[in-house]
């Protein structure tokens, strides 16, 4: 596959320590507005309310089932009997709990719109987006306030359109996917990643992995997390990559898939 690599410069500011509300406050039952905390996103996943009323995780490790075992005003809890783990999912981070052991953090992340089939761009995220402009016969907003660079290859963030080969077109976009992404799976060391989720922003199908392991190249090890967007429209490929490091990615990568989720073509 040729193809044109355009990247997203991240300036990131200096993250302060989370504060967490009351364990409680007294509300007003007749006129509290609907609880609508279901759908928890972090950086390799996310936590989602299902229709009878359990919970799943889908993660770099795979998924996993959760019942709801308690919910206050600034805290739901989960818990998966199976592996004897509780959940206390905040707006900002979360805690894991395994058996008598004490809470410790486990991810970054925030609630956001449970996502329909089709994805659209989370409301709140997008009001700090940029204006659209065209990207190689698409319509993209990037996060305000970002540049983009053009490279010919390599790049963390980045955005690619390329051509098919007769017999990639013919190929499904799992296949697609993999000739971009098996180089970070066979360069990354301990490298996981989510089940594949089958999906549709604008008038794409769209395929989404999360992915997460450790960049071994330079002096220090770098643990790095991931979302991938691979989508084919004829003869053309669209190769959305978003990572970050992981102590950072519970905060930009929701941000980065809210930019992803406005491509359009016009």
């Amino acid at each position: 596959m040729r193809c044109l690599l355009l990247v997203f410069i991240l300036g990131l500011a200096g993250c302060g320590a989370k504060e967490k509300a009351p364990a409680e406050e007294v509300e007003n039952k007749a006129t509290a507005a609907p609880d609508t905390r279901v759908f928890w996103k972090h950086e390799n996943g996310h936590f989602e309310k299902l229709a009878d009323g359990t919970w799943k995780e889908v993660a770099a490790d795979g998924g996993h089932a959760f019942i709801e075992t308690n919910r206050t005003s600034n805290m739901v809890e989960l818990t998966d009997r199976k592996r004897n783990i509780v959940i206390s999912l905040f707006n900002g981070d979360c805690t894991a709990k395994v058996g008598s052991n004490k809470p410790t953090r486990l991810y970054d992340g925030l609630w956001l719109e449970k996502p329909t089939s089709k994805l659209s761009p989370d409301r709140a995220m997008a009001n700090k987006l940029a204006t659209e402009f065209d990207l190689n016969g698409f319509q993209i907003r990037p996060p305000a306030g970002w540049t983009l660079e053009e490279k010919n290859q390599g790049g963390t963030r980045s955005f690619m359109v390329g051509k098919l080969s007769p017999a990639e077109q013919a190929g499904t976009l799992d296949k697609g996917l993999a000739a971009l992404q098996n180089p970070l799976r066979s360069s990354l060391a301990g490298y996981g990643e989510s089940p594949v989720e089958n999906t549709e922003i604008g008038p794409l199908k769209v395929v989404r992995i999360s992915f997460k392991g450790v960049e071994t190249v330079g002096a220090e090890p770098l643990p790095i997390s991931g979302i991938i967007f691979h989508a084919h429209d004829g003869p053309t490929y669209v190769h959305i990559k978003l990572i970050d490091k992981q102590q950072f990615g519970g905060e930009t990568l929701p941000f980065l898939e809210t930019a992803a989720k406005t491509l359009r073509k016009p």
